[in-house]
């Protein structure tokens, strides 16, 4: 039952969480925008000030037909984004004195880069959007704001470089991480191995004739299943 216990355990935290942060937000004080605005407050639980690339899903009203989006600091300038997918969702709202109702959205799956959120603080954001008056005119484009020449994290199937890090999959799945500012490369990573054992649970016990098994004659199945110029993931 083990399992189910900690499922219980992060079910809870992460529900404490959300009501800490919502109470937080509650009481920012937001007087000098609009009440159509859309904000987005970003925490930092650590002791240091962070710049960081997210992951954010965002609501836009569906009735709203949004063409085009950017977020914005609060002085104005516009902060590197990377928007991977959009679907249409109904996030039902659920109110104590009135009945529940439709509350029809499209969410938009985006990588946002922060900087200067500072320590055990927080740091408020602005969603700008442009609106059509009809489905019809809504014709958002995926590179609405092109930035040439595009330079994604994932140069190949098997291969992330950011500037910083050089990361390599070998076929048989070990990754090799190379710094690219000192060159120093670290090599076999990710090896699974697995040997025998003849104790109980208390107790490791090699077999007499024991064998240690090891992933690397296996043959990985390697994708790159996110890829921008702010992030980019692996699957292996």
């Amino acid at each position: 039952d083990e399992l189910y216990r900690l499922a219980q355990a992060q079910e809870i935290a992460e529900g404490i969480s959300r009501r800490a942060f919502e109470s937080i937000v509650s009481k920012i004080n937001n007087d000098k925008f609009d009440d159509d605005d859309i904000l987005i407050t970003v925490f930092n639980p650590s002791k240091y000030e962070r710049n960081e690339v997210i992951n954010l899903k965002i609501d836009l009203p569906r009735e709203e037909y949004v063409t085009e989006y950017t977020i914005e600091d609060l002085d104005g300038r516009e902060l590197e984004m990377y928007e991977y997918d959009s679907s249409n969702i109904n996030m039902a709202s659920i109110n104590a004195e009135n009945r529940p109702k439709n509350v029809l959205c499209e969410r938009v799956d985006v990588d946002l880069l922060v900087k200067d959120v500072p320590s055990f603080g927080y740091k408020t954001f602005k969603l700008k959007r442009q609106k059509a008056l009809h489905s019809l005119n809504k014709d958002r484009q995926a590179f609405a704001n092109p930035v040439s020449p595009y330079n994604p994290i994932g140069k190949c199937p098997n291969m992330l470089d950011n500037g910083l890090l050089c990361i390599m999959v070998d076929q048989n799945g070990t990754i090799k991480i190379t710094d690219l500012e000192t060159g120093f490369t670290y090599a076999g990573l990710n090896v699974f191995t697995d040997t025998g054992s003849s104790g109980d649970m208390w107790i490791h016990r090699e077999p007499v004739h024991n064998q240690t098994i090891t992933s690397y004659g296996c043959n990985a199945d390697i994708s790159l299943i996110r890829n921008s110029c702010l992030s980019a993931t692996l699957k292996i």
